[in-house]
C-alpha cells in the first residue's frame, strides 16, 4: 500500500479522503485474501500496473449509476471496497460455494475478493482514458490478473475463475454478450456481476442517505 501511496503522492493526487479510501480498500478487501499466492498477485497489480487514476477516480463519471459518496475522489475505489464487503454474506446462499455452516470455503472467497479487487481497476482504459472503456475494461483487468495469477503462482482452476469472473463482470452489457451465453457463465461470474449490479446503484443515496423516502 505505501508503494501506491508514493505514486500517488509524486503525482499530487494523496488527499486525505483517497488515502482513507485507499486503506478501507486494504482492510477490507486485500487483507481478507488469506491465500499467500493470490494476495501477492493482487498487491503486484495494484502497486505495479494498474493505472494511479485508478485509486483517485471516481465510480462514475455521470454520476447515473452510483450513489453520492462513490463520485468523489476515491469513489471507484470505495465502490471496490463496498463489493467486497458485501461478498460474505452474498454468498452464504449458495450451498455448493459454503461449508455445512454456511460460511464461503476460503478457495471460493480468495478467487472472488481478487476478482473484486481488480474488475474496475482499468475501468477507464490503459493507458487511463476521461471516460470509462465499455469495449475493453472488462478483457484488460482479466488479462493483467491471468498473467499475475500465473507469475505468482496462483493454482490454475483459481486463475480461471477468476478471469472468467472479471470478464463477465458487467453481465449482459459486456461486449460480446448474447441470451445464449447467459446460463453459460460460471457461478463465480455471476457472483461478481450481481455483486457489481448491487454495489452501483444509484438508488442506495436514497437509501442510506435521504432522512425519509419519498
Amino acid at each position: 500500500m505505501e508503494r501506491i501511496k508514493d505514486r500517488l503522492r509524486n503525482k499530487g493526487a494523496l488527499s486525505d479522503l483517497v488515502e482513507e479510501r485507499l486503506e478501507e480498500l486494504w482492510m477490507h478487501a486485500v487483507e481478507r485474501i488469506a491465500d499467500d499466492r493470490i494476495k501477492a498477485a493482487v498487491v503486484y497489480l495494484l502497486e505495479e500496473v494498474v493505472p494511479w487514476q485508478f485509486f483517485v477516480a471516481p465510480a462514475s463519471s455521470s454520476s447515473q449509476f452510483h450513489p453520492n459518496w462513490q463520485v468523489t475522489a476515491g469513489g471507484l475505489v470505495r465502490h471496490t471496497t463496498e463489493l467486497c464487503i458485501g461478498l460474505h454474506r452474498h454468498l452464504q446462499q449458495f450451498p455448493e460455494l459454503t461449508d455445512e455452516k454456511c460460511v464461503p470455503l476460503p478457495k471460493v472467497f480468495d478467487t472472488l475478493l481478487a476478482a473484486g479487487i481488480l474488475h474496475d481497476a482499468f475501468k477507464n482504459g490503459l493507458p487511463w482514458g476521461e471516460k470509462t472503456d465499455y469495449e475493453n475494461h472488462h478483457r484488460i483487468a482479466a488479462e493483467k490478473w491471468s498473467e499475475a495469477a500465473e507469475k505468482f503462482g496462483v493454482p490454475e482452476d483459481i486463475r480461471k475463475n477468476a478471469t472468467e469472473a472479471i470478464f463477465w463482470h458487467a453481465g449482459r452489457w459486456t461486449p460480446g454478450w448474447t441470451i445464449g451465453l447467459h446460463n453459460q457463465r460460471s457461478i463465480y461470474a455471476r457472483v461478481l456481476h450481481n455483486m457489481d449490479m448491487a454495489f452501483s446503484n444509484v438508488d442506495l443515496t436514497l437509501m442510506f442517505e435521504a432522512k425519509h423516502i419519498s
